[in-house]
């Protein structure tokens, strides 16, 4: 049966050395695998341990296994823009719903930072959500189908959010005060279009926006840098965690 897709808990395909080679499944992904009816022939994907994604032709497939050969990488992924939500802190709510949304959508990264608005988190706590923010993330891109999850980043001070910032190609902020440039526009300004490979910061603030000082350290973090507009209304941090993406992705020529 063509189109499944198989994960691997462990095993990392680009150490294979061999053409034709066993994938590592545990007894009940295995007895799934062959219950739905993969055989010999089918074109299946396979998820590895990396998080990459292989299309691969079954080769033999039985209770004692399934062995597969690699038909073809899938690169046009590295080559497209990639997104990463740079996203202020919000309530626990709010930032559950924006990771799953947002990783369905296939952004590359998300990291969350801490600012005026955002709520006390503890160092324990911090770490209780980064784990359940990056276990929501694998789950909602695998069932969009997505060949990789987002990678989900540690809570930072704004500091250490603009020191990262400064690694980015570009970076785009959703801030209230810009009343004029759309995303096409940015996207434009910054000579995104076109464009493959590269790595573009979005930062949304969180619930309560972002005050001047906040914005006058994003803005000095990198040089290519444009502030964008997300219309009239006064959207939801819920709201504005997914249409910015959505649109940034669209503007760079995704979701086509």
């Amino acid at each position: 049966m063509a189109g499944q897709t198989l994960y691997l808990q462990t095993q990392v395909i680009a150490c294979e050395t061999e053409e034709i080679f066993a994938l590592r499944l545990d007894e009940a992904t295995l007895a799934a695998a062959l219950g739905q009816g993969i055989a010999s022939g089918d074109t299946i994907a396979v998820v590895d341990g990396a998080q990459d994604y292989f299309p691969c032709e079954v080769i033999e497939a039985g209770p004692a296994g399934i062995r597969v050969r690699i038909t073809a990488r899938d690169d046009a992924g590295a080559a497209r823009p990639r997104v990463h939500l740079v996203q202020g802190l919000s309530n626990d709510e709010a930032m559950d719903t924006i990771i799953r949304q947002v990783s369905e959508l296939g952004v590359a990264g998300i990291l969350p930072f801490r600012s005026t608005f955002s709520p006390s988190v503890s160092p324990a706590r911090a770490e209780e959500l980064h784990m359940r923010w990056a276990r929501l993330a694998r789950i909602a891109a695998r069932q969009a189908g997505l060949p990789k999850a987002p990678d989900v980043g540690f809570i930072e001070p704004l500091s250490g959010a603009c020191e990262t910032l400064a690694g980015f190609d570009a970076v785009i902020v959703c801030w209230e005060g810009e009343v004029e440039r759309s995303m096409d526009e940015a996207v434009a300004h910054l000579g995104l279009a076109g464009r493959t490979g590269i790595d573009v910061a979005l930062v949304v603030g969180p619930r309560g926006g972002l005050t001047d000082s906040e914005m006058a350290a994003i803005g000095g973090s990198n040089e290519a840098l444009a502030t964008v507009s997300l219309g009239p209304a006064i959207l939801r941090v819920e709201t504005a965690g997914l249409v910015a993406p959505t649109l940034l992705i669209s503007a760079l020529g995704g979701l086509r």
